[in-house]
């Protein structure tokens, strides 16, 4: 009982090890997944920021290029009319078409950083779940740790009971057999007592007829070989 106790134990002890290890690398797999993840996301709102001042740089120069174009315009209006009205319109199409393709692009960038900072929630949201349940199986574990402990202290508890039991036993078995060796003891005695007591009369028993036989009250009777005198 205790060598199946041990062997409970060390199984129980050796399982929880390997669900203690399985935890640490399913958090360290996380936490590696997770880190990139967060970096690129670190990335791209500074992308983002940057794209965003670029772009505000960019409406203040063309801001100020048009003005600076229309007071050039505007001292040269006698002389440059249709030359400013063209170089006007080129440049406003110039900055229409670059505005146009820095927005497009900090659109797209806006979504994919929008679409990475989804994809980072949802596999945060699953390995939350996954460490849930792995803290569940953790607690379902402990629980039955903590009954395997239970039945094995019921188990030694039960030993003990036996042990003295079985010492109990065993003092009463020794003291029997004490008894029984003293009465043997004593029968033996009582048994040669006895012997001696049947020799005792039968001699006695001898003599008197002996000195009957000498008196002539009774006929001599012949002595009786006893196997028993030395």
């Amino acid at each position: 009982m205790q060598a199946t106790a041990d062997r409970l134990r060390t199984a129980h002890e050796d399982e929880l090890v390997k669900l203690r290890s399985s935890h640490e690398r399913s958090v360290a797999m996380l936490r590696g997944e997770l880190e990139p993840k967060a970096l690129e996301a670190r990335g791209l709102a500074e992308e983002r920021e940057r794209l965003t001042s670029e772009l505000a740089a960019l409406k203040t120069e063309a801001a100020r290029a048009a003005e600076e174009s229309v007071q050039s315009h505007a001292r040269e209006i006698a002389a440059l009319t249709d030359q400013h009205t063209s170089t006007t319109s080129s440049l406003t199409q110039g900055h229409a078409t670059e505005l146009s393709r820095v927005t497009a692009e900090r659109d797209d960038k806006a979504a994919a950083l929008d679409q990475a900072t989804r994809n980072a929630e949802l596999r945060e949201q699953y390995w939350e779940t996954t460490v849930n349940g792995l803290r569940e199986t953790q607690k379902k574990l402990q629980r039955d740790i903590a009954e395997a402990k239970e039945r094995i202290a019921a188990l030694e508890s039960d030993q003990t009971s036996l042990t003295e039991r079985l010492s109990t036993q065993t003092t009463a078995v020794a003291s029997l057999t004490e008894a029984n060796r003293e009465l043997s003891a004593r029968a033996d005695a009582a048994e040669e007592e006895s012997r001696r007591n049947s020799l005792d009369r039968q001699r006695f028993a001898s003599y008197l007829e002996e000195g009957l036989a000498l008196l002539g009250v009774i006929p001599p009777i012949p002595t009786p070989i006893d196997d028993d005198k030395p």
